[in-house]
């Protein structure tokens, strides 16, 4: 074995200056050291949430801290229980058990509280609701009789600062902006805040915006006087009903939309924003500040000053059929690339009660491991809020921790094997906010045909200032491959330009043959049809550090809640995705004894016998 891989490490040398020869032509940058590029954001930047940490939401059951490794608290509110919260008692156990804590600022669940501190001003709530076109009050789907807030009235802004100013009080190391709900969702699923205290924001807004005689030349004679409702309903405009019950607007006829679209973003964004400068005026302390709201969401704003991570409830795809699987993969990319981490849990609608309704715990197993594998971090399931069609509430009780306990403990023990991991590819798929806003699932689609033939990529924003990676031609040049999709129709005339310099690097998600072609370096499976994905991934701190590929058993039978295990696999590994002499080869999997494994190089690939994979594997490949 020592002689093969003392030969393995010369073939595999050569092969790679092979490759940086082949390849260099096309790379912005030569000097890269293997296939990944830099991830321009997060490039040996300290992750402010490691890779391998383990969190519990502030609703779990503290004698279960020590069984799942537990080294962080989070969604500690004052909100829940309102005025009965023990939000103070749970800060306090977590900083004495020796887990770091999060504190949370609630848009929607603290109802009592924010009634109770509206009766303080003197207002009540119905006067500071978020409206739709028709003057409707917008209600909580999770919570019955009451409704969304306007996030442009001044009292509920003191409300939120009221909420930071009580939380930095009880000294946690994290504090959680919530999910930016109120106008910013109205934008997504009602067609926009049409409430007075939104319609004078947005005036003032485009008063800002444009000159006199732009304004004008959108039909605007007095700005003064403007009022965007007004003017739609002036010119024969009104939204489209939804099947959920909501609206929406066309976005290339109707005047003035994307302005007002980009107005609740940019708005919500900058509310975020000076909640997190309010706190530092109230507290010395190093504090991490977050947002739930989600990556991918162009309506509610992430990507704002003063945010360092996120802490989300993403839809994990309940529904095993068609891409839904890999809906919360697109989150995980975009924020990776932009050097944000995700602390993630599952949607309590259609996640969580599904699970419940049921009763198919053992899918929460692929969540937990897909999540790891692409750089997030998964909540221990211990104790999950869920609401079913009339709104009641239900909680996912881990009657079973052997469910899991097994997944958490393989993180706690093998940190190292995620901490400072980065994506591992020279293929990026690019990704449409404008796209995001016509309810495109084009993007989903893509990313299932990718995943599914094992084609490692990272994903990219259009731009359009919505997220950190916007199009520039120096940074695509940095991959082999470009992927568009039919979303493409949503470029601007600027972006199909950028793009367009790209030249043969630019390929449609159609054409699955050309992609792979196009690719210096490939992983894959055999058999081809093992339902298994590779997750590569390397370090972004130590050129010296194992190379790791994460290996995912995507076999899952709804109908009988199980996993079927793969036996006799081989995995398939090009000399592209290593740089270095290599020294071991290992296999780790939950609950079983980590093993070493011989190679066969063919050529300039490795392959690898696995005897068997049932939820979650990790390929090491150690270098000298």
């Amino acid at each position: 074995v020592k002689h093969l891989l003392i030969i393995l490490s010369i073939l595999f040398l050569s092969s790679c200056e092979s490759t940086d020869n082949s390849s260099s032509s096309s790379s912005s940058d030569s000097s890269t050291e293997d296939v990944s590029t830099s991830s321009s954001a997060s490039d040996n930047a300290t992750d402010v949430i490691e890779h391998s940490a383990i969190f519990v939401s502030r609703a779990a059951d503290e004698s279960k801290y020590d069984r799942f490794n537990v080294t962080h608290v989070g969604w500690i509110s004052k909100g829940w229980s309102y005025p009965n919260s023990t939000w103070e008692t749970n800060l306090e156990s977590c900083h004495s058990y020796g887990a770091k804590c999060q504190a949370r600022v609630e848009f929607d669940a603290g109802r009592n509280y924010l009634t109770s501190f509206l009766e303080t001003k003197e207002q009540n709530h119905a006067d500071q609701a978020s409206l739709d076109f028709y003057g409707n009050k917008i209600y909580y789907p999770w919570f019955p009789g009451f409704y969304w807030t306007s996030s442009y009235s001044p009292y509920y802004i003191d409300w939120l600062k009221d909420q930071m100013k009580t939380s930095l009080e009880a000294s946690p190391d994290y504090i959680m902006i919530d999910a930016q709900t109120s106008s910013a969702l109205n934008a997504k699923s009602y067609g926009g805040d049409f409430s007075s205290f939104s319609l004078d924001a947005y005036k003032t807004y485009l008063g800002k915006k444009y000159s006199n005689s732009e304004l004008l030349e959108k039909g605007i004679t007095d700005i003064s006087t403007f009022n965007y409702k007004t003017f739609l309903v002036n010119k024969g405009y009104s939204p489209t009903s939804t099947n959920w019950g909501g609206y929406y607007w066309n976005l290339s006829t109707t005047p003035l939309i994307k302005d007002w679209f980009a107005f609740h973003q940019y708005s919500i964004g900058n509310l975020v924003s000076e909640l997190v400068e309010y706190a530092k005026t109230l507290s010395d302390k190093n504090i991490s500040f977050s947002t739930s709201s989600p990556v991918k969401d162009p309506y509610r704003s992430t990507f704002v000053s003063g945010i360092e991570f996120f802490t989300e409830e993403l839809e994990q795809g309940v529904d095993f059929s068609g891409y839904n699987p890999f809906k919360p993969i697109l989150s995980y990319k975009i924020s990776e690339l932009a050097g944000y981490g995700i602390v993630c849990n599952a949607l309590p609608s259609p996640d969580w009660i599904t699970i419940i309704q049921n009763n198919r715990p053992k899918q929460v197993r692929m969540w937990i491991s897909q999540a790891y594998a692409y750089g997030a971090n998964f909540m221990v399931p211990i104790n999950e809020w869920a609401y079913d069609s009339s709104g009641n509430p239900h909680w996912f009780k881990t009657d079973n921790e052997t469910h899991y306990d097994d997944l958490y403990d393989f993180i706690g023990k093998n940190n190292d094997l995620f901490n400072d991991y980065d994506p591992n590819t020279k293929t990026a798929l690019i990704y449409s906010p404008e796209a995001g806003l016509a309810f495109s699932n084009a993007i989903y689609n893509a990313m299932k045909d990718l995943i599914e033939n094992n084609i490692p990529f990272d994903v990219i924003s259009a731009g359009d200032g919505w997220g950190k990676n916007d199009l520039v031609i120096n940074k695509l040049n940095q991959y082999d491959v470009i992927i568009v999709n039919s979303d493409i129709q949503y470029f601007t005339s600027q972006q199909l330009e950028i793009i367009n310099q790209l030249g043969s690097k630019k390929k449609d998600i159609s054409d699955l043959n050309g992609i792979k072609e196009m690719l210096t370096s490939k992983v894959s499976t055999t058999p081809t049809n093992s339902n298994i994905s590779i997750v590569p991934r390397k370090n972004k701190k130590n050129n010296k550090a194992s190379y790791i590929f994460h290996l995912l058993n995507r076999n899952y039978d709804n109908s009988t809640d199980s996993i079927a295990s793969k036996s006799n696999l081989r995995i398939n590994i090009d000399s592209g995705f290593i740089k270095g002499s290599i020294n071991k080869i290992y296999i780790h999997r939950p609950n079983k004894l980590t093993l070493d494994i011989t190679p066969n190089v063919i050529g300039q690939k490795l392959e690898l016998n696995i005897d068997e994979l049932k939820t979650w594997g990790i390929i090491e490949v150690k270098i000298q």
